[in-house]
This record gives structure tokens, C-alpha cells and sequence, in this order.
């Protein structure tokens, strides 16, 4: 008996959908005037359409979205950690921007997108250092009185802050001369900052474990940025680590023996517009 195999093949090929977009160019902050300066370097946008998380999109971007007529869109704006491209996350004291847009498949919908900080009811900006009404940071750790920081004109805006290490005195420490508490309690703090430099320097946190031991703590290490730089740094686990009654921010620049013996006979570090802001 023959046996007859007949393979019938069925295609499932399906027409894709044709998805609506959204073009996001720049992502800006307008902050109210309890929180101080509006620079920002917002990275990333974090785009969710009717409650679906689309994906995380470096701008500029265009992001591709399966839906169409009236769609609600939820952004978030993204920073990196510490400067560090593999920590990319929501800032989290940036409030989202909602909107409803109708989309049409095939068609690009351009956003301009503006947030601002949560509201003041939320959110405490815990320290605010402008240069502008004088020099905050005058506690010479390093007990060194030629090495500390001054003030200059060219900041990012008006009055910034200047550190110049030499090979004949290599070596600065300065902290602010305010003591801020910051509380242990496990919610977002984040150091937000400016600067631009020509060799390494590194962030520390002074405090006081008690009344009469003071402490410092190294929190970052920032290569060299020749242009104004903006950086978002957790404060959060460190402050749980240290629990101390209070805080301050400390600067260290130093000019290694390997720099020196290689040639660099001066180093500087500016800054400008620092905040320490934290949920209330």
C-alpha cells in the first residue's frame, strides 16, 4: 500500500503594524525659584504610553510607539549616577511630564519637553552654593594657607569657584564652612554640581559622629572635564553607612608626584551652582 505525505505550507506572515513616533529633541528644567538654578543634563527620556513602559531613549530620539489616536504619555527625565554611563536612572526629585497626545500611525509628533522639581511640600534643597553672594567654602582642612578655594567671574553663572594645586603646593582640602543635616532614613539625596578641570579631584562628606570627633568620607572621583560639566551624585547610602548628627561638602585636589615628575606644574578645578537636595 502506498502511503501519499502531502505537506501543505501555510504562510503566517503578518503585515507589522505601522507605529505612530515621537521625536524628543532636548529635555529641560525650569526650576522654581525655591530650588535655585535650572542647569540640568538630562540624558535620557524615560517614555511610558498609556501606562507601558516604551523603553529608556537617549536624546535625541525618536521613539516608536504602537498606538494611535489619543494616547497618554508619561516621561521621565533620566540622568546617569555619578556620571557613570552603566547607572542610568530617573531623577528622582524631577517631576514627569503627562501629557495627551493623538498620535497618527506613521506620522512624528515632535515634543518639547520642560519639567520642573517637585514641589517644595515634597522636596529641600539642603544646601545651595551660587559664589554669587560670597565664598562659602573656607574651611582649610589641609591647614595649608596657600592652598584654598577663591572666587572667579567666570562661572557657569556669574561668580563660580576656583582650586589651583602647583608643584610647589600640591596638595588642597577645603570644605564648607555650614554643617547640614541629612537624614539616615533610606530616602534619595543627591549632590547636584558643576565643574570643569584639568586634573582628577575627588568629593568627600565631613561630618561629626559626635559632638567632638569630626570625620570625612570619599564619595566620588571626577576626571578631567574641559568644559562646564553637570553631575548628579547619590548621597543616600553613604549617609546611612555614616549616620552622623551632620554634614559637610569637602573638595580635595591633589597633584600626584607621578603628575609633577611628568611635567604638570599646575592643576585647576572649578565649580559652581552646588545643591544637596533630599525628600523631606
Amino acid at each position: 500500500m502506498w502511503v501519499i505525505w502531502m505537506v501543505v505550507l501555510v504562510s503566517c506572515d503578518k503585515e507589522e503594524p505601522i507605529p505612530s513616533y515621537v521625536y524628543i529633541d532636548q529635555f529641560d528644567v525650569n526650576a522654581q525659584s525655591e530650588f535655585g538654578t535650572s542647569s540640568s543634563k538630562i540624558t535620557e527620556a524615560w517614555v511610558y504610553a498609556n501606562g507601558d513602559l516604551l523603553g529608556v531613549f537617549p536624546m535625541p530620539a525618536v521613539v516608536p510607539i504602537l498606538e494611535e489616536g489619543d494616547t497618554e504619555l508619561k516621561i521621565f527625565a533620566g540622568i546617569h549616577d555619578a556620571g557613570i554611563l552603566g547607572r542610568p536612572r530617573i531623577y528622582p526629585f524631577y517631576e514627569p511630564v503627562v501629557m495627551t497626545r493623538h498620535l497618527v500611525r506613521g506620522q512624528i509628533d515632535t515634543l518639547a519637553l520642560t519639567t520642573t522639581y517637585l514641589s517644595p511640600q515634597k522636596i529641600k534643597l539642603e544646601m545651595n552654593i551660587t559664589f554669587d553672594l560670597g565664598n562659602v567654602m573656607t574651611d582649610d582642612i589641609d591647614e595649608d594657607t596657600s592652598t584654598f578655594l577663591t572666587l572667579f567671574p567666570e562661572g557657569v553663572e556669574g561668580e563660580g569657584g576656583l582650586m589651583v594645586v602647583t608643584d610647589s603646593t600640591p596638595k588642597l582640602v577645603v570644605g564648607t564652612n555650614e554643617f547640614v543635616p541629612l537624614p539616615a532614613t533610606g530616602s534619595e539625596i543627591y549632590l547636584e554640581m558643576e565643574y570643569h578641570n584639568d586634573i582628577p579631584f575627588s568629593i568627600w562628606l565631613g561630618g561629626h559622629p559626635s559632638a567632638t570627633v569630626r570625620e570625612i568620607q570619599p564619595l566620588s572621583s571626577l576626571n578631567p572635564k574641559m568644559t562646564w560639566n553637570k553631575i548628579y551624585i547619590p548621597l543616600r547610602d553613604l549617609v546611612q553607612q555614616t549616620q552622623w548628627s551632620d554634614y559637610q561638602l569637602v573638595f580635595s585636589v591633589d597633584l600626584t608626584e607621578a603628575q609633577i615628575a611628568a611635567g604638570t606644574k599646575k592643576g585647576t578645578v572649578a565649580v559652581d551652582n552646588i545643591k544637596i537636595v533630599r525628600y523631606k
